[in-house]
């Protein structure tokens, strides 16, 4: 029993013995735009102030500046993955009768979680902030996501690109499939 549906951007997979749900990074122009002038700062910066460390008369300063341009390269670092994650990151949710797996993946890296249904606790739509919070929310990686479930003592979410509409109607497919066992 092979099925592909639709929810919005998701894509679902019934396939034999598990639900196979992938979920494509929410899009943000605004962001985006603002991402793809940080790299530029960001070697414009490497590059000014290597040429101070090589070409300068700065003494006592050296400290400061070797750590200051070791943070530039770290946030802009983080940067491109934030940037990579809005344009092609993309989250895969593989939901059987035991386990429910998550993965988000973005320029090859690949972040996995796997959790055991029985200890699935709370299953829930998760509605979107207001305001500045929202912003954070949606556009960010880590831990965000429409659809949460309470593990142990910790709160998961997945369903990053989904809007609290999309979100209702694939828990409640997965509901429906009989895997969510509460």
């Amino acid at each position: 029993m092979n099925e592909t549906m639709e929810i919005g951007q998701a894509e679902i997979k019934r396939l034999e013995g598990c639900l196979k749900i992938v979920i494509p990074s929410a899009k943000n122009a605004f962001l985006i735009m603002g991402m793809l002038v940080s790299p530029l700062v960001t070697i414009f910066g490497i590059i000014f102030l290597g040429g101070i460390l090589v070409y300068g008369d700065i003494g006592s300063a050296i400290g400061i500046l070797i750590i200051f341009l070791l943070l530039w390269i770290a946030i802009g670092a983080l940067n491109f993955v934030i940037l990579a994650w809005n344009l092609a990151g993309e989250e895969t949710i593989t939901i059987d009768s035991s386990e429910l797996k998550a993965e988000k993946a973005v320029i090859g890296l690949h972040f996995r979680k796997a959790f055991y249904m029985r200890d699935i606790d709370g299953v829930r739509v998760v509605p979107q902030a207001a305001g500045l919070l929202s912003y954070y929310e949606d556009y960010y990686f880590i831990n965000a996501g429409r659809i949460a479930f309470d593990y142990g003592m910790k709160t998961y979410r997945f369903g990053q690109g989904l809007n609290e509409v999309e979100a209702g109607q694939l828990l409640k497919m997965i509901k429906e499939s009989g895997y969510l066992l509460n």
